[in-house]
């Protein structure tokens, strides 16, 4: 697969172009990027020409040139805000006493003197859900899933999907408590987190049992966890047989923002 994530080569753009010379590996999609929009719709035109010609199959369910405005909504069509960018509607904060969290220029911002459990009002199953989050050196954070709406005990009464400063974090660490592990449980793989201060994305998708964690479109995290087998596992982390549940921010006293939180059903 060279250097393209899991993710890019398993779940393909619809259209795609390539620098073959500057990037071999077929890294970076420019079917997308405006400079590049006449030698697509020329390229298109060449080969369906050529469909039409040899009569293919393919035409019967496509057509060409395909639009990169359709394909960009359809895809943004398919998520729902779960931050509307104004306020805190649809959440409801736990563990009241760490003075919570504010909006701030369309983040959602948990500051260094606040933070709690932050969780939607909404239980969710199986879902990707999508966001970007920015760190400060230190930081400390996480990401519920399926869980309830608890004051204690977040990362086991649901699951905790680590957001974590990992080379600035004072303490030593256990595998388990890398960015993007299942707290406590699974560990992730490593490099994917941007510098301090820049923006990253992760996707984490809930599908049954299966959980996927994917970084800056590298997958640290990919895990089944039916089959955890251990009872006494299974009895400190009650939240791994969790179908569904609330999906919350999990402070710690540390300043960590996040935006474009998004959300899709399965």
């Amino acid at each position: 697969m060279g250097q393209r994530s899991v993710e890019k080569f398993l779940f393909r753009d619809e259209v795609e172009l390539y620098d073959l010379k500057q990037d071999p590996d077929e890294v970076i999609n420019l079917a997308c990027q405006p400079e590049y929009q006449e030698l697509r719709k020329e390229l298109s035109e060449k080969l369906l020409k050529h469909l039409k010609q040899t009569d293919d199959l393919w035409l019967k369910q496509y057509t060409l040139p395909i639009s990169c405005a359709a394909e960009t909504e359809e895809q943004v069509a398919e998520y729902q805000p779960l931050f509307n960018g104004r306020d805190l509607t649809g959440w409801t904060l736990k563990r009241a006493n760490r003075k919570g969290y504010h909006v701030e220029e369309g983040k959602l911002v948990c500051p260094s003197d606040g933070g709690g459990f932050l969780f939607t009002e909404k239980e969710y199953g199986d879902f990707s859900l999508k966001f970007d989050f920015k760190l400060t050196k230190a930081a400390n954070n996480g990401i519920a899933i399926r869980c309830p709406l608890v004051d204690q005990k977040p990362a086991y009464e649901g699951m905790e999907i680590q957001v974590l400063d990992n080379k600035g974090y004072p303490k030593k660490l256990k595998p388990t408590q890398y960015h993007g592990s299942v707290y406590d449980m699974i560990p992730a793989k490593r490099g994917a987190l941007k510098p301090v201060g820049e923006w990253n994305h992760e996707e984490i998708i809930c599908r049954g049992s299966k959980i996927t964690v994917i970084v800056n479109d590298i997958p640290v995290l990919q895990t089944d966890l039916s089959d955890i087998k251990d009872e006494q596992v299974l009895a400190r982390h009650p939240g791994l047989r969790n179908q569904r549940g609330h999906i919350g921010l999990l402070g710690h006293g540390s300043h960590v923002e996040y935006k474009n939180i998004r959300i899709k059903e399965f």
